[in-house]
């Protein structure tokens, strides 16, 4: 049996509100249980230039990237130490497990991506997944550790992170 209390936390992390958001309540838990946290970012059609066909393309892939890991950096208050920046190809979820499982991880934190619906409607399996199923989704279907999902707003009964 896995305890959270004592085992690493996994986070995914991208360049969403939802995402941001988790990256800070993960690190928050980090800090109060005193565990490892691992930053994973998967790369995706967003960190990617339009026009592959451009001389720089990969400057631009790799700017981004660098960018998303300073921005990363600026939201994480632990010790340099205590935390730790990954940067993935593949699909998400699968990532994600892998990485949880690999570090024996207590607990994966995903943020609640709105716009999963909107692309799986708009593009099917070829992008969202099988049955247009969210990271999250697939996290809970094909996973046996805890995954806590942090909402992409706050509502007006909570309070801001």
């Amino acid at each position: 049996m896995i305890d959270i209390r004592t085992s690493p936390i996994v986070v995914g992390f991208d360049d969403h509100d939802a995402s941001r958001r988790a990256l800070i309540q993960a690190a928050r838990l980090a800090a109060a249980l005193h565990v490892h946290l691992h930053v994973e970012h998967i790369v995706d059609i967003e960190d990617t230039p339009i026009d592959p066909d451009l001389a720089d393309w990969q400057n631009e892939v790799d700017e981004r990237l660098q960018t998303l890991q300073r921005h990363a950096e600026s939201l994480v208050e632990l010790p340099g130490d205590d935390w730790d920046y990954h940067v993935q190809r593949g699909d998400s979820w699968h990532v994600l497990l892998h990485r949880a499982e690999q570090l024996d991880a207590g607990l994966i934190v995903v943020g609640q991506h709105l716009h999963a619906r909107a692309l799986a409607a708009a593009l099917g399996h070829f992008l969202a997944g099988p049955a247009g199923l969210n990271v999250a989704e697939q996290l809970v279907r094909h996973g046996d550790r805890p995954i806590l999902v942090v909402p992409s707003q706050v509502s007006k009964h909570s309070k801001e992170l």
